[in-house]
């Protein structure tokens, strides 16, 4: 597993296949730690939107590993602390398919940040 967190961690856009399939056999390993690796991923700033909308689709599947998304949910975008919304509706729908509900007063708060977008992912 920590090799395919390495691979699908990278930053250099030309491993982007490389990146995909690291995504791809992290979604068949159902476990917490490559659930964390996923929502990494989602995440993470320098992920293309192609590679952020691979681990967003690989969570909606997710069995263990909800305390990653609840973790990722929780932060808002602050300047101050350096951090930015994390793709809210993507989360949400994986936290729906592991029926977590201590998602949903993390999911109201970001209803009335105006820094989470209306965009879905």
């Amino acid at each position: 597993v920590s090799s395919l967190i390495e691979a699908a961690g990278g930053s250099d856009t030309r491993l982007l296949p490389a990146q995909r399939f690291a995504v791809h056999a992290l979604a068949a390993i159902d476990s917490g730690e490559a659930t964390r690796a996923l929502v990494t991923v989602l995440t993470r700033r320098g992920a293309g939107p192609e590679l952020r909308a691979e681990a967003g689709t690989a969570l909606m599947h997710r069995t263990q590993g909800a305390e990653a998304m609840l973790e990722a949910l929780a932060v808002h975008q602050s300047f101050l602390l350096a951090t930015e919304a994390p793709p809210v509706g993507m989360l949400a729908t994986g936290l729906l398919g592991a029926n977590e509900r201590r998602a949903v007063p993390l999911l109201v708060s970001h209803l009335f940040d105006p820094a989470t977008t209306e965009r879905v992912n």
